[in-house]
C-alpha cells in the first residue's frame, strides 16, 4: 500500500523501531492495533491481512442487506469520529470505506500487506516468533498481536447430502454475486442476525422464499434514521456533538447488559416490548407465536430490524418453524420430513467462533493454541495465554463485555498490550507471558459471575458457548469493571524472559544465526553497544569508532555456500568500525543523525530468495526478489561506476559511486575488526578482499518510481548512501557514511 498523506506518529515520543511486531488482521482491530502502536513509537511493525483490502469482516463480507446492528456514532474509533454518517444505522459499503479512511489517516498504510494468509506461528527457542505463509513464506517477529474477527469462517450445517445439491447453495457470509435470485425457488436455513437481513432483501427477488427456523430469536425494531446534509454539516464543525450522541447510544447499549441479567427487571422490560413487536407487526397467531422465543432475553445474541418480520408476510415467503434434516439433490428435507424442492439453498447458519485453529500457533512448550483451548477455553483479561510469549488477543477470550461497543473494548485491550510492550523494553526482557498460577486465578474468579447471565445458563443454546458448554464469548460484567482491571495490568503479572547472549543493537539484543540455506546471504548495518563491543577487541589495538555516545557501528554479513572448492559451509563475519588505540580521529558522518541513533537500515536481497532471520532479527527490512533480475543494467562512465535496478519496467534507483582518483570502490576507513569463526581478525581493505566480490562504497542513490522506492522513502534513505555489496546481496545504511571501514566475509580461504 502506499504512504499516507497524515500520521498520527508523534516525533516527541522515543522510537522502539528494534521490537519487531506481526499483526494479524486489518479490520478494526487490527487498525486500531496498529494507531496505538504508532502513537507509542512502535513502528516496526507489519498489519497481515488474508484478502486484497482492509476492512476486515466489513470488506470480506458483502451479502444483500448487510448492516451494523450498532448504532453508527458507538460504532467508531474513540479518536475518529465520523460526521459522514447517512444514518444511525448503516450499511456494509459505508463500514469499509470508513476503516479504509482510517487506515490511511492513521498512517498505516506502509505497514500493512494484502493478500498474504498466516498459515502458522511457532515460538522459537531464541525468543521469536516464526511465521509461515500459505504459500510458503516466512516471516521472523518478537511479537504477535492477534487482530483476527470472530466472524470469519463459515459454520454449515452437519447433515446428510450437503454437498449433493445440484443448484446453487452457498453460505450467507460467502455470498456468490454470480447466482441470479430473480423468480427463482430459495431456501434460506436459519433465521438469526445474517437471516434477517439476508430475507427481506432475498424476498423482493425470489419466485418462492422458504425460511427455516429451528429456535425464533428475540427482535426489536431498528427504527432506523437518515441524517441530513444538515446534520452532518453540524458534526463537522462541532465533534462535541457526535461525542454526546456516541456517549448516549453507549448508554443505550448498556441496559443490554441489564437485560441479559438473571432476575433483572429490564430482561422482563426488553422481552415485553420485542413480544409487542411482534404481534404489531404479525397478524397470523400460528405464525406470531413461531416467532416468539421461549428462551430469556440475552441467551442469544439480541437482532435488531425494521423489515424482517413485514418480509415473512409476503405470499412468496413461508417461514417453516424447523431445523434441516437433509439435502437432497432437488432440495432440502425439514426436520419433520417435508420436502422443498429447491433451486437455490443460501446457508445462513453462523460462523465458527473463536475458531482459534484457523492458525496454527505453537508456544513454547510445543503446545498448539487450539489444543490448549480445546481443554481450556480461556484467556488472562482477554489478552494472554500462558505458555505463549509475546502472543496476545486483541480481543480473545471472554475479551468482550456486552454494554461496550466493540471499538470501545477493542482500544482497551490493544491500550494494555502496547503498554506491556512499553514495559517490556524500558525493562530490557526478551519476553513476556503471563503467570499460569495469575491466569488460573482470574479465570475462576471469572466463572463464580458466569450464573447471572442468561447467555451463560445450561439450558441456552447458542454460539456465546462452546461444544463443551463452556461460555468464552462474552465478559461477565460491565465494561467499567473490565476497563479496571486493565488499569492494574503490569509486568508483576508476567514471567520475564531475560535477552539472549549477543550483542546489544539500539536497545534489544541482535544473536547471529548459526545456519544459512543454500544461497542465503544478508547484510547491513547496526549501531552497538561501544563498551561491550571494546570488550570483545580488547586485545586487538584497535577500540569502536563513537558515532554518538557510547554508540558504535557495526557491520554483519552471513552467506551459505555450494557447489564451491571448499565444498558446502556457512560463514559469518561481523566487523565493528574501529580506529586505532589512542587515536582521536572520529568515524565521519552525514546529516541523517537521527537515523543513526535509531539504528535503522534496510537490505535489498536477491539470488535465491535470499532472506535470513539475521537481518530480521536485528529489526532491518528485507525484500526478496526473485530467482532471476534481468532487468538490472550496469552503467560505467570516466572516472565513475554504478548501476542502475529496474523491476516492472520501472527504475527502483540509481546508484552512482563515489569515486577518488579514478578508483573504484572510494577509499575507507584504514581497518576492520571482524571476528570469523569465533576467531579475531584484522584487516585493511586491499585490493585482494575486494576479489572476494565483497564491497563498501559510498555513492549517491537516486530513487525511482517503481513502489519499492516508495518504500526506501517511507523509510528514510537518502542521497547519500553506503552501499554493502557481496554476491548477489546488497544493504543500504540508512545513515550513509560515505567513508567508513568495510569488512570481508572471510571464510575459511582468506581467514
Amino acid at each position: 500500500m502506499t504512504a499516507a498523506s497524515s500520521t498520527v506518529h508523534n516525533p516527541h515520543v522515543p522510537q522502539r523501531s528494534a521490537l519487531r511486531i506481526a499483526v494479524i488482521g486489518a479490520g478494526p482491530a487490527g487498525l486500531a492495533t496498529g494507531h496505538e502502536l504508532l502513537a507509542h513509537g512502535f513502528d516496526n511493525f507489519t498489519i497481515f491481512e488474508a484478502t486484497d483490502a482492509v476492512g476486515g469482516t466489513w470488506h470480506l463480507h458483502s451479502y444483500p442487506g448487510l448492516a451494523c446492528d450498532v448504532w453508527a456514532h458507538a460504532y467508531t474509533f474513540s479518536y475518529r469520529p465520523n460526521p459522514e454518517w447517512t444514518a444511525s444505522f448503516v450499511d456494509q459499503p459505508e463500514i469499509e470505506a470508513y476503516l479504509q479512511r482510517c487506515a490511511s489517516e492513521f498512517g498505516l498504510d506502509p505497514h500493512i500487506t494484502l493478500n498474504t494468509r498466516i498459515a502458522s506461528a511457532h515460538y522459537q527457542d531464541d525468543g521469536f516468533w516464526r511465521l509461515e505463509t500459505t504459500t510458503g513464506e516466512r516471516f521472523d517477529y518478537d511479537v504477535i498481536i492477534n487482530a483476527m474477527g470472530n466472524q470469519h469462517t463459515p459454520r454449515y450445517p452437519n447433515v446428510p447430502g450437503i454437498n449433493e445439491f445440484q443448484g446453487a447453495s452457498f453460505h450467507g457470509t460467502r455470498w456468490d454475486h454470480s447466482v441470479e435470485l430473480t423468480g427463482k425457488r430459495v431456501v434460506v436455513v436459519g433465521s438469526a442476525a445474517s437471516a434477517v437481513q439476508i430475507v427481506p432483501e432475498v424476498a423482493k427477488v425470489a419466485g418462492e422464499l422458504t425460511v427455516l427456523q429451528r429456535s425464533p430469536n428475540w427482535i426489536m425494531p431498528r427504527r432506523r434514521k437518515f441524517y441530513t446534509d444538515a446534520q452532518r454539516d453540524r458534526w463537522r464543525r462541532f465533534p462535541v456533538i457526535m461525542k454526546a450522541i456516541r456517549r448516549v447510544q453507549q448508554f443505550l447499549m448498556s441496559m443490554v447488559h441489564d437485560a441479559a441479567t438473571l432476575g433483572h427487571n429490564r430482561a422482563k422490560q426488553f422481552e415485553k416490548r420485542a413480544r409487542a413487536f411482534i404481534n404489531d407487526a404479525i397478524p397470523d397467531p400460528q405464525l406470531r407465536a413461531a416467532l416468539t422465543p421461549t428462551d430469556p432475553y440475552g441467551c442469544k445474541r439480541g437482532l435488531v430490524s425494521d423489515d424482517f418480520y413485514p418480509a415473512l408476510m409476503r405470499e412468496s415467503v413461508e417461514l417453516i418453524p424447523e431445523g434441516l434434516r437433509a439435502v437432497r439433490p432437488t432440495g432440502i428435507t425439514t426436520e419433520n420430513g417435508r420436502e422443498i424442492d429447491a433451486d437455490v439453498i443460501i446457508f445462513c447458519t453462523g460462523y465458527r467462533i473463536l475458531d482459534y485453529d484457523r492458525i496454527t500457533i505453537v508456544g513454547a512448550t510445543g503446545q498448539s493454541l487450539a489444543d490448549a483451548m480445546s481443554t481450556s477455553t480461556e484467556a488472562f483479561k482477554g489478552i494472554a495465554v500462558p505458555d505463549f510469549p509475546n502472543y496476545f488477543f486483541a480481543v480473545g477470550p471472554n475479551g468482550l463485555p456486552l454494554d461496550a461497543p466493540y471499538f470501545v473494548t477493542a482500544e482497551c485491550n490493544i491500550a494494555t498490550i502496547v503498554g506491556l510492550l512499553r514495559d517490556k523494553q524500558a525493562a530490557g526482557v526478551r519476553s513476556l507471558a503471563v503467570k499460569p498460577a495469575v491466569s488460573t486465578a482470574y479465570n475462576r474468579q471469572l466463572a463464580k459471575r458466569f450464573p447471572r447471565y442468561s447467555w451463560a445458563s445450561p439450558s441456552c443454546s447458542s454460539y456465546y458457548q462452546d461444544a463443551n458448554g463452556r461460555t468464552p464469548f462474552l465478559f461477565p460484567g460491565r465494561f467499567k469493571e473490565y476497563a479496571a482491571l486493565h488499569a492494574e495490568s503490569g509486568l508483576h503479572e508476567y514471567d520475564l524472559q531475560p535477552p539472549a547472549s549477543g550483542i546489544d543493537i539500539a536497545g534489544t539484543t541482535l544473536t547471529y544465526p548459526t545456519q544459512f540455506r543454500d544461497g542465503q546471504s544478508a547484510s547491513g548495518l547496526f549501531l552497538v553497544d561501544s563498551a561491550r563491543a571494546n570488550e570483545l577487541i580488547a586485545d586487538s589495538g584497535f577500540r569502536v569508532a563513537e558515532v554518538a555516545p557510547g554508540r558504535g557501528l557495526l557491520a554483519i554479513t552471513g552467506v551459505h555456500y555450494t557447489d564451491t572448492d571448499c565444498g558446502e559451509y556457512d560463514e559469518t563475519a561481523q566487523a565493528f568500525f574501529v580506529v586505532p588505540v589512542g587515536s582521536h580521529r572520529r568515524v565521519p558522518y552525514m546529516s541523517t543523525w537521527a537515523e543513526i541513533l535509531r539504528g535503522r537500515a534496510a537490505s535489498f536481497t536477491w539470488k535465491l530468495q535470499v532472506t535470513t532471520g539475521l537481518s530480521q532479527q536485528a529489526g532491518l527490512r528485507m525484500w526478496g526478489f526473485p530467482k532471476t533480475i534481468e532487468d538490472i543494467t550496469f552503467e560505467r562512465a570516466a572516472g565513475n561506476a554504478g548501476f542502475r535496478l529496474r523491476m516492472d519496467g520501472q527504475d527502483v534507483f540509481r546508484y552512482s559511486v563515489l569515486d577518488r582518483g579514478g578508483r573504484t570502490p572510494a577509499p575507507v576507513t584504514s581497518a576492520v575488526y571482524s571476528i570469523i569463526d569465533g576467531r579475531p581478525h584484522v584487516s585493511h581493505l586491499t585490493q585482494r578482499y575486494r576479489d572476494t566480490g565483497y564491497r563498501f562504497l559510498g555513492g549517491e542513490l537516486e530513487l525511482g518510481e517503481h513502489r519499492m522506492a516508495d518504500e526506501l522513502r517511507a523509510l528514510g534513505v537518502g542521497r547519500r548512501a553506503l552501499l554493502a555489496s557481496w554476491n548477489g546481496s546488497l544493504a543500504f545504511s540508512m545513515t550513509a557514511p560515505t567513508a567508513l571501514a568495510g569488512t570481508t566475509v572471510g571464510g575459511r580461504q582468506h581467514a
